[in-house]
């Protein structure tokens, strides 16, 4: 068997696959079963340690991730891989956080599979019984805030730049601030910088590398955070390679205690992806009733794809506007309490002309009050 390398899941074709993709001589170097329960006798039964499982696309995920649990548990130089005919939005993020080193869309082609094993394979070859797959948890949960709207004009992104700003200045922790519009984001602007390098060199680091590291391929935006975004020209092409927000966001994870993610309107795959792992999703809206209407449309798409409502956090921007439309009437149409109100202020352009957030350039004044309690709220609930 080449280099204890097990196979798990029909059809059986799947073991020649991945034979191929090692460079196995034959499909008969490399172990093959057809369950979850079958592989976990196999692994007990086994001289050796696997170096490597692959677990194929017939496998659930529900048992996919119970193998996990246990091969981490007993075998922890044992590499695991999972393998989908197509990879749903934010999957990769959550079996990572499981303790698997890969997931696989074969969608993409061959390539991504061998890259993916040889990846695999390298780190068991490495493994020295000095670290664990999956590592644990500081006893503050680090968590992933993620800022959406329905529509565009809400203010979102100064939101997600002030409140940023709020938790790496309240709570003195490492915080991240992701732009995740890779055409033309503009949370940079409010700090007065621009992003140096793309998001994606987080990615591109080394596995072992220190979370300084992680830190230098950000622009550092104010003490304790760091901005990570697309360096690109209007109109290129910025979209990322798939999975490539999914790796940044889980790198982050592991490297600050707070990550806020500035997501563009709509569904696509990137603002999907960090939707499904952030632990908090912060809601904007202003008073017009097409934006609330908007809102309550998004909140029932995001629901239907499997995001907890208990997660999200609404927050109504320009709350003062005298428009015939009240908070409590924007409530109603929800269903949710709105968790925290900013009120209009000029101070709002003004910063951003000085490439300063309002909550740094005006801490006195409400709409930093405003944002600073919100801030706190989502820093208690880590703790």
């Amino acid at each position: 068997m080449t280099e204890h390398v097990l196979v798990i899941g029909d059809p059986p074709k799947f073991r020649a696959q991945i034979a191929r993709a090692i460079g196995a001589p034959t499909e008969a170097d490399v172990a093959w079963t057809d369950s979850v329960a079958a592989a976990e006798t196999l692994l007990q039964k086994a001289k050796h340690p696997a170096k490597l499982v692959v677990v194929s696309p017939a496998i659930a995920e529900e048992d996919a991730l119970e193998l996990t649990e246990f091969v981490n548990r007993r075998f922890p130089s044992t590499a695991l891989v999972l393998v989908r005919d197509r990879v749903a939005p934010g999957l990769p993020s959550v079996i990572r956080q499981a303790g698997m080193r890969d997931v696989v869309d074969l969608s993409r082609g061959g390539e991504d599979l061998r890259a993916a094993l040889a990846r695999a394979l390298a780190w068991s070859r490495s493994w020295k019984g000095d670290r664990h797959v999956r590592p644990e948890r500081p006893a503050k949960q680090r968590r992933i805030i993620a800022v959406f709207s329905s529509k565009g004009g809400t203010g979102k992104s100064f939101l997600a730049a002030n409140l940023a700003a709020a938790l790496a200045g309240q709570t003195r922790s490492e915080t991240a601030l992701l732009d995740l519009d890779l055409d033309m984001g503009d949370v940079f602007a409010y700090f007065g910088q621009e992003p140096r390098l793309s998001f994606r060199n987080l990615v591109r680091l080394p596995e072992d590398a220190s979370a300084a590291a992680a830190i230098d391929t950000g622009v550092r935006l104010m003490p304790n955070l760091s901005g990570y975004g697309a360096v690109t020209e209007p109109g290129a092409d910025a979209r990322a390679p798939g999975g490539a927000v999914d790796d940044a966001l889980a790198r982050m994870r592991c490297t600050f205690d707070y990550t806020i993610v500035d997501c563009p309107v709509g569904y696509s795959d990137d603002v999907l992806a960090a939707v499904h792992v952030a632990d908090s999703i912060v809601l904007v809206l202003c008073l017009d009733v097409v934006g609330v209407k908007h809102l309550a449309a998004a909140m029932r798409t995001l629901e239907t794809l499997g995001v907890d409502r208990r997660r999200f956090h609404v927050v109504l921007n320009r709350a003062d506007s005298k428009v015939g439309l009240t908070a409590r009437s924007v409530e109603k149409v929800l269903g949710m309490k709105i968790d925290a109100m900013v009120p209009s202020s000029r101070v709002v352009p003004a910063g951003l002309n000085r490439g300063r957030p309002t909550y740094l350039e005006h801490p006195r004044s409400a709409v930093a009050r405003a944002i600073g309690a919100l801030a706190r709220r989502l820093a208690d609930a880590s703790s």
